[in-house]
């Protein structure tokens, strides 16, 4: 797959801080060469909050045009077209590191289509000296059904699909939000199909593999390394996997979302976050686990756990994936983790009933040796991972899924639904623990399972220092 120049379109409401965001992204992307930024907005600020002065717009040059059509005559010194590419360069402004043009108004009260053709025109014929293009649009999602954010070969949506057997056994309400999940994937296929008129849109649903961390089939798995760009819509998780890591290291980028929900969209959904901040904050944990040995998670309804971390590093996901191929990670997003050393867990993992889909009892699991060695309670949810435990019995496939794999620390302070486990994780103030696969996230031990179990009004502490206490940050 080849590298080239990527386009960053930042979208959103009026007033949620688009233009900031835009500006910290054309100072962040100058690590990688000059950035060409695009004030897209009628209601133009960029300019001003780079601060810099603009002689002039793209709105100013196509007036410029259509009175230079009207005066001219059949003497010309300069066709048109070449007046207005003339005077869409005059109006870029050139400073250290960075080029901003400014499209400036429309052609009348309410219409902005001109400006936005010539925008698509500019990005295509522009973008390519740059290796990143930064555009601040308008108000709302205008830029996607004007196509003026396009630039990628192949997008891939993947969904999984009920089973037969999930159809006459799994719980009616877990049936009825697969088939409106797979819809959805489709939606956003159809959206990008519409918006990416250049692009191959591709949606596959595949039959579900039943478990998180589970391998999807090998076409599935074929498909998704042969994509610039993987939307992962399903119920069950890919990230675990080797059909993940295949499509990264094939220089894809992937955005893995299991048990995602139309709401996560919402103006005040986890999916609107302030995700330089979460990036940020994600940052700051990474360090503290990075510099860790030990770790002690404490939970007011049982749960009390020791292990160490020694030589693990402190990783993020903090949802900003435009930058390179081979990035991954959920969306939402916003969580640090680091993976504990192997045989060194011991205590008790409390799942608290409500935090766990369809968990309406506590479950309980008890841990030696870095692995679940007793499950009790959990009601049918429990009964469902003591089958996938088989404690007691040593093959290696039973002994891998009771790994504990994962410590992880939520940080979207807009993810509040406790019993969707995609969002749980995310929760500002939160700690979760998992179970099952780690090697897909740097540890040794690979499994066909990786299950999170979230632990809400935690005690995190490094070392003997309380890092989060009550579910409350003390950093």
């Amino acid at each position: 797959m080849a590298v080239k120049g990527f386009t960053i379109v930042v979208a959103g409401k009026g007033g949620t801080g688009k233009t900031l965001t835009s500006a910290l992204l054309v100072k962040d992307q100058q690590r990688h060469g000059a950035v060409l930024a695009i004030d897209a907005d009628p209601d133009s600020n960029l300019p001003e909050v780079l601060g810099i002065d603009v002689k002039g717009t793209v709105g100013d040059a196509r007036e410029d045009l259509l009175d230079y059509k009207t005066r001219q005559t059949e003497t010309v010194a300069i066709t048109p077209e070449k007046l207005f590419e003339q005077k869409v360069m005059e109006s870029i402004a050139e400073e250290h590191k960075f080029d901003l043009l400014v499209m400036g108004r429309g052609e009348g009260e309410g219409c902005y289509c001109a400006v936005n053709h010539i925008l698509r025109s500019i990005i295509d014929t522009q973008a390519k000296n740059y290796p990143t293009v930064v555009i601040d649009s308008e108000a709302g999602l205008e830029h996607i059904s004007r196509r003026t954010a396009r630039d990628v070969d192949l997008l891939l949506v993947v969904t999984d699909a009920p089973r037969t057997v999930d159809w006459q056994n799994e719980i009616q309400a877990k049936v009825k939000a697969m088939a409106e999940r797979a819809f959805l994937a489709r939606l956003v296929a159809e959206i990008g199909a519409e918006g990416f008129p250049e692009c191959s849109v591709v949606y596959w649903p595949f039959l579900t593999t039943g478990r998180h961390g589970a391998e999807p089939d090998g076409d599935t798995a074929a498909r998704m390394r042969e994509a610039d760009v993987v939307v992962a819509i399903t119920t069950y998780s890919l990230s675990h996997t080797n059909a993940r890591t295949g499509a990264i290291e094939a220089g894809g980028r992937v955005a893995s979302m299991p048990e995602f929900e139309a709401r996560m969209f919402e103006p005040d959904g986890p999916m609107a976050a302030d995700y330089l901040q979460i990036a940020a904050d994600c940052q700051v944990f990474a360090d503290l686990l990075t510099a860790a040995r030990e770790v002690v998670v404490r939970a007011p309804h049982g749960t009390d756990l020791r292990f160490s971390v020694e030589g693990r590093p402190g990783q993020v996901d903090a949802g900003l994936y435009g930058a390179e191929p081979g990035m991954w990670g959920n969306l939402p997003a916003g969580e640090t983790y680091a993976i504990p050393l192997e045989g060194t867990a011991e205590g008790t993992l409390i799942a608290p009933a409500g935090w766990y889909p369809y968990l309406k009892e506590d479950m309980v699991f008890r841990l030696e040796q870095g692995e679940v060695v007793e499950l009790t309670g959990g009601g049918a949810i429990g009964d469902r991972f003591r089958g996938l435990l088989k404690l007691g019995e040593d093959d290696p496939i039973y002994r891998a899924r009771r790994n504990l794999a994962e410590l992880g620390v939520g940080t979207n302070p807009n993810a509040r639904k406790p019993d969707n486990v995609l969002e749980a994780e995310k929760i500002k103030g939160t700690v979760h623990i998992a179970i099952g696969d780690n090697i897909h996230m740097g540890g040794t031990v690979e499994a066909d399972l990786h299950d999170d179990f979230v632990q809400p009004q935690a005690d995190l502490i490094l070392d003997g220092e309380p890092i989060i206490l009550n579910g409350e940050w003390q950093i």
